[in-house]
Formats: C-alpha cells, sequence, structure tokens
C-alpha cells in the first residue's frame, strides 16, 4: 500500500493502481513519442518470438543486459520508497 500526493496531501493509492497509473502514463508517452520502442513479440521465444532481435549483432547480449538491469530493480525495489 502506498500514499500519493493528490489534493488531500496523503491519500492513500493501493499498489495495482500506482502499478496501473505508471503503466499508463508510459504507454501514452510511448504510443506519443516519435521513438522506436522495441515491440513485444506475438510468438514465444521457441516459435521464433524475439529472432529480429537476437538475429541482431549484439541481440543476444542485448537482452541479457535488460534482464539482467530488470531483474536487479526488482530485487532492490522497496516498496515503502513509492
Amino acid at each position: 500500500m502506498f500514499f500519493k500526493r493528490v489534493n488531500n496531501p496523503w491519500q492513500f493509492e493501493p499498489l495495482s493502481e500506482k502499478f496501473r497509473r505508471e503503466h499508463s502514463e508510459f504507454l501514452t508517452f510511448a504510443l506519443c513519442s516519435k521513438r522506436d520502442f522495441p515491440r513485444i513479440p506475438l510468438r514465444r521465444v521457441d516459435e521464433g518470438g524475439f529472432d529480429a532481435l537476437l538475429m541482431r549483432p549484439r541481440g543476444r547480449e542485448i537482452a541479457e543486459r535488460w534482464w539482467r538491469r530488470a531483474l536487479r530493480r526488482v530485487a532492490e525495489w522497496n516498496p515503502l520508497d513509492g
């Protein structure tokens, strides 16, 4: 559970709502920007998903680095930090 500063100085915001809000804000940013964000494959890896990335030079290295960073953030994440 988290607190969110809004009109009421410390209005309660459940964790699920916080994640939905942040995800929505990122998707809005991504769709409105001109940046070329990676697409989520429609197929599983064993059925050819991520082939475009893995066929690029250093593609596997890029994917592994991304997952290391993402999992490190999850491991270091403290729900009390907001």
